[in-house]
């Protein structure tokens, strides 16, 4: 692994765990492991599984605080999910990220990461299991899709 020199402390300090290099701080990666690839400054799994949400809402206008609690939601359905793939999940947030949350709707659309040591079917099967019945909040989950890549 890397080191970075940090300018605050003086020090070193090892990259994130998928990083190969990485600048200014040890999660902002510049290149990645084999395995990986980089996605802005994170290295995410080529095997990852890809989801996309769609809900209804009772919300008929869009503001700050209507974002917020969505938002809100959002972190329900990514603990939601590592709960059920396990603690790894749980511990690291950065391995379920929800990349499009398109603001004035309720759409989203993200990546669960897989390690070399998990397998991505597994993941896809586990994750394309979970549904609210009641929904989350003010949100009913009307469709999924689940995709993998590896």
């Amino acid at each position: 692994m890397q080191l970075l020199d940090n300018q605050q402390t003086g020090q070193c300090v090892n990259c994130s765990l998928n990083c190969a290099t990485c600048q200014n701080s040890a999660t902002f990666c510049t290149s990645c492991k084999t395995g990986y690839t980089l996605k802005v400054s994170r290295c995410e799994s080529n095997t990852a599984v890809g989801f996309s949400y769609t809900f209804t809402s009772t919300i008929t206008s869009n503001t700050t605080q209507e974002y917020a609690n969505f938002m809100l939601v959002i972190e329900e359905i990514r603990l939601s999910i590592a709960g059920k793939l396990g603690i790894d999940y749980t511990a690291d947030p950065n391995k379920i990220i929800f990349d499009v949350v398109k603001s004035g709707s309720v759409q989203c659309n993200g990546r669960i990461s897989v390690d070399s040591s998990q397998n991505s079917a597994n993941v896809y099967t586990t994750a394309s299991s979970i549904t609210a019945s009641s929904g989350w909040g003010q949100y009913s989950l009307v469709s999924s899709s689940y995709t993998t890549n590896g």
